[in-house]
């Protein structure tokens, strides 16, 4: 052969590129199933690590969407005098009633109310020797949903002066509660899966590491012909890949079965007040972002495990 002419190439390197990596996918899957026992062991501690912050993750989600489903629930109570006469009462329903932002006023009267609290409490036959009805009036006062909590705070104000007015409770500070809430658990979420991710990149590591000394003989036989760290560390990347795979298949099933667990007590307690509330957690984007996630960590864990020991090999 000339010196000049080039050395020749193969006419399909792009074919010969994902045959070899085929041939490679397909060793790794042999290697997992014949040790089933191990795998499995990974593939629950990884879905077991991954489990917590994923399921802090859709607390967090859920408790997001529930505030703004409660927060177009806006209205504030009127609570009346004991004492207030039914015209005071009405003429202030009245004037609510006129307020161009006012969609609805509901009044309860002090018979309503005291019947009301008759049917959930066991001391009716004490309520019967009371000579006048101690509970007031109220008003249920619901606001359009395209005003603010603020301006909620501005109409209610409006009414606090009037005579028949005891109190007006504006019902935001259980919102705010739940709104800090959310924020903790949301940087909790982020501790949980720092810490749990570097976790599971640790277990995928000592596993990968187990693989690669079961064939460390083969890869100093291929390091003394001349092969590369990349085609030596490829087929430890895709065992990673694979136990990462399995992990977030595990975690999936873990929160599919909350989620159905769950369903049923949290739907009663949205309705409870008044919303029907849906469980987020079921959409395909969802299980597709925690495959990718646990798959980008067994690949991690692989090419930790990967470039660790070949440092360490020498060859003579």
């Amino acid at each position: 052969m000339a010196a000049s002419e080039p050395w020749p190439r193969s006419r399909r390197p792009i074919a010969a590129f994902f045959r070899d990596h085929a041939g490679v996918i397909r060793d790794s899957f042999r290697y997992t199933s014949h040790h089933f026992g191990t795998s499995l062991l990974v593939w629950l501690l990884i879905g077991t690590a991954m489990s917590a912050p994923a399921g802090l993750y859709l607390l967090q989600r859920n408790i997001e969407v529930i505030s703004r489903q409660w927060e177009s629930l806006n209205s504030f109570s009127v609570y009346f005098n004991v004492d207030a006469s039914a015209g005071d009462v009405e003429a202030l329903v009245q004037q609510m009633s006129s307020q161009v932002e006012i969609e609805a006023v509901t009044t309860v009267t002090p018979e309503e109310a005291l019947d009301e609290f008759s049917s959930y409490t066991e001391i009716t036959d004490a309520l019967t020797l009371l000579q006048s009805n101690p509970l007031p009036a109220s008003a249920r006062v619901t606001v359009d949903d395209d005003v603010s909590v603020t301006r909620i705070s501005e109409i209610a104000s409006q009414f606090e002066r009037a005579d028949a007015v005891d109190e007006i409770v504006v019902e935001r500070s259980w919102l705010g509660r739940l709104k800090a809430i959310n924020e903790l658990i949301a940087r909790l979420g982020w501790v949980l899966g720092i810490l749990f991710g570097i976790g599971s990149i640790l277990i995928t590591a000592a596993s990968v590491r187990l693989a690669l000394e079961m064939r460390l003989e083969e890869i100093k036989v291929l390091k003394l012909v001349g092969a590369t760290d990349a085609f030596v560390k490829r087929p430890f990347l895709y065992f990673g890949a694979i136990y990462g795979f399995g992990g977030s298949l595990v975690t999936a099933m873990v929160l599919s079965a909350a989620l159905i667990l769950l369903e049923a007590p949290l739907g009663a307690l949205g309705s409870s007040y008044g919303a029907m509330v849906r469980f987020q957690g079921d959409e395909p984007a969802f299980y597709i972002g925690l495959v990718l996630v646990g798959v980008v960590m067994g690949v991690a864990g692989g090419l930790v495990a990967s470039n660790q020991r070949l440092r360490e090999i020498n060859i003579d």
